[in-house]
C-alpha cells in the first residue's frame, strides 16, 4: 500500500514538471524574433551591397592583323610535285606545289620564265631568236602558245621582206632622178626666155622696119615666125617642169600611202601579237588557279597532312599554311552566340584561359572588348577583343606567341546587386501573368 502511494506521487510530480516545462517564456519569443528580423535584415542590406557579374563564356582565337595564310587546293586530284620543304622560308608569290595536270613542270617553269622577260621581247620583237623559245609539252597551254609564237613570225617575216619599205626606197629613188631632171628642166627654161627674149627684141625691130617698108613682107613672116617657135619652145618648157612636178609630188603621195599601209599592217601584226599573248596570259592564269599552290605573303612554310607527291587532295583542302614572317601585335576573335549578346558592350573585361597553356599553372590573360560585329552571320557575332598587357599572365608569366591559339574567354559583363537578381525573376513573371 505505502509503495502505490509512492508511484502516484511520482506520477502527479512528472505531470507538474512536463507543465512546466512544455510552457514557452514570452520574452523568448519576443528575443527570438528580433534576431530573426535583424539576420534578414543584414541580409537584405548584404545583398543590396553585393556586386558580382554575369560572366559569358565564348570560344576565342588569339591571331594578329596578319594571320597565317592556309594554302588551299582549288582542284581534286594528286600532288605532283612540292616545291618547298616545312619550314621553309618562302616569299609572296612563290610556287608551293603543283596538283595533277596535262602540262610538264620543266615546261611551265620556261613558261614562266618567258613571261619574266616578256617586256623585254616585245621591245626586240624583229630579232627575237625563237629557236630557243619553241616550249613543249605544256599541255592545255601548249595552242595559245603556239599561236603567240606565231603572231611574232609573221611579224619577223613581214619585216624582214619590207615589201612596202622597198618600194619606198624605190620611190625615193625616182623622186631624186626626177628632182634632178627639173632641175635641168629649170634650166632648159631659162634659155628658152632668153630665145623668146631676143626673139620678141628682133620682132619688134622688124616691125618698125616692116612698117618703114624698108623689110619686106617675106622677111617680116620669118621674124613673127621665129617669135611663135620660141614662144612655143618656152612653153613646152613649163610644161614639161610642171609634169615632172606633178609627178614628183604623185611619187610623194604614193610614199605616204605605203607608209601608212606599212603603219596599218605593222599595227595589225602587234595587235595580233599582243592579242594571242593576252590570251596566253589568260589561260595560264587559269591553269595556275586551278593547279597551283601560291604563298599569298612572305614568311615560313607550314606542312600538314599532305608531305607527299602522288598523294590525293579535294577541292578545299588546305595543304599548307604559311606563316607570316612580320610580327604583329596579337588580339582576339570571339564567336559569340546570340543568347545573351546584348549584354557584351566594348570595353568589358576579358579573360582568358588558352587551350596550350593551363591556366591553372600559367595563368589567364587579361584583354578588353574592342568591337562587336554590326550584324551576325549565321547567327554568331563576331567580337574584337585588345590585349593591352599582350601576352602576360595574371601570373606574371609572357606566353609565347603562337597563330591561331584557341582558348575560352569570359566576359565579364555588367556587375548587378544580389537582391536585383533576386527580385529579377520575380518581377519578370509579375510583369508577365499577373500584371
Amino acid at each position: 500500500m505505502p509503495k502505490e502511494i509512492k508511484e502516484r506521487a511520482i506520477e502527479i510530480r512528472s505531470e507538474e514538471v512536463d507543465e512546466i516545462l512544455g510552457r514557452q517564456p514570452s520574452w523568448i519569443l519576443r528575443l527570438g524574433i528580433v534576431v530573426l528580423g535583424i539576420i534578414v535584415m543584414a541580409l537584405l542590406i548584404a545583398s543590396w551591397f553585393f556586386r558580382y557579374p554575369d560572366i559569358i563564356t565564348a570560344p576565342i582565337v588569339i591571331t594578329s592583323i596578319n594571320p597565317p595564310s592556309s594554302v588551299v587546293a582549288r582542284t581534286s586530284g594528286k600532288i605532283m610535285s612540292f616545291l618547298v620543304k616545312d619550314q621553309q622560308d618562302v616569299k609572296t608569290g612563290d610556287y608551293l606545289a603543283i596538283l595533277e595536270n596535262t602540262a610538264d613542270t620543266g615546261s611551265i617553269r620556261q613558261l614562266i620564265t618567258f613571261f619574266h622577260t616578256s617586256d623585254s621581247i616585245k621591245e626586240s620583237l624583229q630579232n627575237l631568236d625563237l629557236s630557243n623559245r619553241q616550249i613543249e609539252n605544256l599541255g592545255d597551254l601548249q595552242q595559245p602558245y603556239s599561236n603567240f609564237i606565231q603572231a611574232i613570225m609573221n611579224y619577223q617575216r613581214y619585216k624582214s621582206l619590207s615589201f612596202n619599205a622597198k618600194k619606198i626606197t624605190a620611190l625615193q629613188q625616182q623622186i631624186g632622178l626626177t628632182n634632178s631632171y627639173i632641175e635641168k628642166l629649170k634650166d632648159q627654161r631659162y634659155l628658152q626666155a632668153m630665145n623668146l627674149k631676143l626673139a620678141r627684141n628682133q620682132f619688134s625691130r622688124d616691125s618698125i622696119l616692116f612698117f618703114q617698108k624698108v623689110l619686106s613682107t617675106a622677111e617680116f613672116e620669118k621674124a613673127e615666125i621665129l617669135l611663135i617657135s620660141n614662144k612655143t619652145a618656152y612653153k613646152n618648157s613649163e610644161m614639161a617642169l610642171s609634169n615632172s612636178m606633178i609627178q614628183v609630188s604623185q611619187l610623194e603621195q604614193q610614199i605616204i600611202e605605203l607608209r601608212l599601209t606599212e603603219e596599218k599592217e605593222t599595227k595589225q601584226l602587234l595587235d595580233e601579237i599582243n592579242s594571242t599573248f593576252k590570251i596566253l596570259k589568260s589561260q595560264f592564269d587559269i591553269w595556275e588557279l586551278a593547279y597551283v599552290l601560291k604563298s599569298a605573303t612572305k614568311g615560313k612554310v607550314s606542312i600538314g597532312n599532305y608531305w607527299s607527291v602522288n598523294q590525293n587532295v579535294k577541292a578545299g583542302d588546305a595543304i599548307m599554311t604559311v606563316i607570316p614572317e612580320k610580327k604583329e601585335k596579337p588580339f582576339g576573335k570571339i564567336t559569340l552566340a546570340m543568347e545573351n549578346s546584348g549584354k557584351v558592350k566594348t570595353g568589358q573585361k576579358v579573360n582568358i584561359k588558352l587551350s596550350n597553356f593551363p591556366y591553372t599553372e600559367f595563368g589567364m590573360i587579361s584583354g578588353k572588348v574592342k568591337s562587336i560585329s554590326l550584324v551576325p552571320d549565321q547567327g554568331k557575332y563576331f567580337v574584337e577583343v585588345e590585349l593591352p598587357n599582350d601576352l602576360n599572365t595574371n601570373y606574371k608569366k609572357l606566353l609565347p606567341f603562337y597563330q591561331e591559339m584557341t582558348g575560352t574567354a569570359e566576359i565579364i559583363t555588367e556587375n548587378m546587386r544580389l537582391i536585383e537578381r533576386i527580385i529579377a525573376p520575380v518581377h519578370s513573371i509579375y510583369e508577365e501573368r499577373i500584371k
